[in-house]
C-alpha cells in the first residue's frame, strides 16, 4: 500500500519576501529628518445631479422616486400589455432612480414595486408615460 504524503505546513515569510519595499517604513535614525509618506486617498467619481427637467444642474437631490398611477381598464390581458410596455420603457436606460407603479381598481389600491430595477427620471419619459400612455406621475 503506498504511503500517503501530508502538505507540508505553510512557512512564514519575512515582512521583506511579503511587502514591497516602497510600503515598509522604518524609523528614522535621530539624525535624519522624519518624513512620512501616506497615500492619497482615492478619488471618488463625480456625483451626478439632474434637475427635473432633465437638464445636468446643481439642487436636484439623487436618487429619486417615481411614482406611476394605472388605472385598471377590466381588461386582464390588455392591463397586462399596457404593464409591460410601462415597465420596458421606465427601465430603458436604466438609472439610479427608482419607480413603482400604483395600480387602481373600484377603490383599491395594490403598489407594485421593483427595489432591483433603476430608472433614468427625464423629461422624455415623463412626456412619454403622460401622452402616450396617459397615466398620472409624480416624482419625489
Amino acid at each position: 500500500m503506498p504511503l500517503m504524503q501530508t502538505p507540508e505546513p505553510p512557512v512564514a515569510q519575512e515582512a521583506d519576501d511579503v511587502l514591497p519595499e516602497s510600503a515598509v517604513q522604518t524609523a528614522p535614525s535621530p539624525s535624519e529628518s522624519a518624513v512620512v509618506v501616506t497615500p492619497a486617498p482615492a478619488a471618488t467619481p463625480p456625483v451626478r445631479k439632474t434637475t427635473t427637467n432633465g437638464k445636468n444642474g446643481a439642487g436636484a437631490n439623487y436618487p429619486r422616486r417615481l411614482t406611476i398611477t394605472f388605472r385598471r381598464s377590466g381588461d386582464v390581458e390588455r392591463d397586462k400589455f399596457r404593464l409591460r410596455e410601462i415597465y420596458d420603457l421606465v427601465c430603458d436606460p436604466r438609472g439610479r432612480d427608482s419607480f413603482y407603479i400604483r395600480i387602481v381598481n373600484n377603490g383599491r389600491t395594490a403598489e407594485l414595486a421593483f427595489p432591483n430595477d433603476g430608472c433614468t427620471i427625464n423629461d422624455r419619459l415623463l412626456g412619454e408615460l403622460k401622452k402616450h400612455f396617459k397615466l398620472d406621475v409624480n416624482v419625489e
